[in-house]
């Protein structure tokens, strides 16, 4: 049981990752899209995420594994059409405000293509609540994971699936009840976990370390400003006899 528990546990670990990346990968380029470009393409794309959110997702994500057939192929595929959409319309919004900053227009004045704008300026700026989003959403996919492995839609066999546990085990519950609670305990950690992740993720941007997070992902995403849109430092001391040289940095955004 503790061996089908921890590679239940690792198996849903890696599918919550695997998921969240890929709906994660999707979602921000078409939220990058509508966003920048907008016009006719933030029309279709946004009225296409308000359609797929208006249909019930445990039905939806039914609707894809029928058409696609079993395989944990077709569940990543399902957990990308169930969850892109959503990131598509949280991180329009941040990307919108972005556009209306200073680095943005004095990369435009550059002569920066729009494509370099979009994902060397404007993405990278817009990576913080993009992990706090994408946090949280690894928590929802392994709740979907479980309700699919449930209905024998999930993790297919032999792989174990904590939902599957639940399925098989159901009938021994009255004599044996430790066989469901177990596995249910370790779904609920699981999404508790991420939940915690997302809000301390949270909390750490908001705690005044902002300055230094963003630097950080701008290192990650490796982001350099446009040029002529990048702060210089000169020399006012032409002097060598002097002891020191004094410096000034102009900003000129």
């Amino acid at each position: 049981m503790s061996a089908r528990l921890s590679t239940a546990a690792l198996s849903g670990l890696l599918l919550a990752v695997v998921a969240t990346l890929l709906a994660a990968v999707v979602g921000t380029a078409l939220a990058l899209v509508a966003s920048y470009f907008g016009g006719l393409w933030d029309l279709i794309i946004m009225r296409g995420a308000d359609l797929v959110l208006s249909i019930p997702g445990l039905l939806l994500a039914l609707v894809v594994k029928a058409i696609l057939g079993p395989g944990m192929i077709t569940l990543l595929v399902t957990m990308t059409v169930l969850f892109a959409p959503v990131l598509a319309r949280i991180m329009r919004g941040p990307m919108l405000a972005v556009q209306e900053r200073g680095f943005v227009t004095a990369a435009e004045i550059a002569g920066c293509s729009r494509w370099s704008i979009a994902t060397g300026h404007i993405l990278p700026n817009v990576l913080t609540p993009l992990l706090v989003t994408a946090a949280g959403i690894a928590g929802q996919t392994v709740l979907v994971e479980a309700t699919l492995s449930y209905l024998g839609q999930g993790t297919p066999p032999p792989s174990p699936s904590a939902g599957r546990m639940v399925n098989e085990f159901q009938k021994y519950m009255l004599v044996y009840p430790h066989l469901i609670v177990l596995p249910a305990i370790l779904i609920l950690l699981q999404v508790v976990a991420w939940n915690l992740l997302a809000d301390g993720l949270q909390r750490v941007i908001r705690g005044g370390s902002r300055t230094r997070w963003s630097a950080l992902m701008a290192l990650i995403a490796g982001w350099r400003p446009a040029r002529g849109a990048t702060k210089h430092t000169e020399d006012l001391t032409p002097d060598p006899h002097q002891q020191h040289t004094t410096t000034r940095t102009t900003d000129i955004y």
